[in-house]
């Protein structure tokens, strides 16, 4: 059996954005790759990078494991589907930003470990301090004009 479970098994298809080279029907997630992760980004001075975990930018989920750095700032914007946030290391906080005022959700695996966002909802992330490790699933496919930035 090959071990697809090391961060070996990964290319970079981007700066930062991370996939399988191989696509294994079961795809799991050990923390030696978020470290390894991590350590490449901050080798290449990047602040958010992501291992994509669907097979492509057609499947009709979309996941992803991100990597965030406090210092990365994210501006608002607005997904044309349902958003799901689940924190796995760190900490996220998501702004909601209404009209008139904004509401803040703080994800760490001592407080809410989970955020599940409806089509449309203006927001932005940011990691509290150091790295916040999350998993995303939003809605395919993938086409990078229907995140709108406001």
């Amino acid at each position: 059996m090959q071990n697809y479970q090391d961060f070996d098994s990964l290319e970079e298809l981007i700066p930062g954005c991370y996939s399988y080279k191989i696509n294994p029907s079961i795809r799991c997630l050990k923390n030696s790759i978020i470290d390894t992760l991590i350590t490449k980004l901050e080798t290449n001075g990047h602040l958010l990078g992501r291992i994509c975990f669907h097979e492509s930018h057609e499947d009709p989920i979309q996941s992803m494991i991100i990597a965030l750095n406090h210092k990365y700032k994210v501006k608002k914007h607005i997904h044309r589907g349902v958003e799901i946030i689940k924190i796995i290391r760190g900490e996220l906080i998501i702004t909601e930003h209404n009209k008139t005022t904004s509401n803040c959700f703080h994800l760490s695996n001592n407080n809410l470990l989970f955020c599940r966002m409806s089509k449309g909802v203006i927001h932005s992330v940011q990691s509290k301090k150091d790295w916040a490790i999350f998993m995303e699933i939003g809605t395919g496919p993938f086409d990078e004009n229907t995140t709108l930035y406001v």
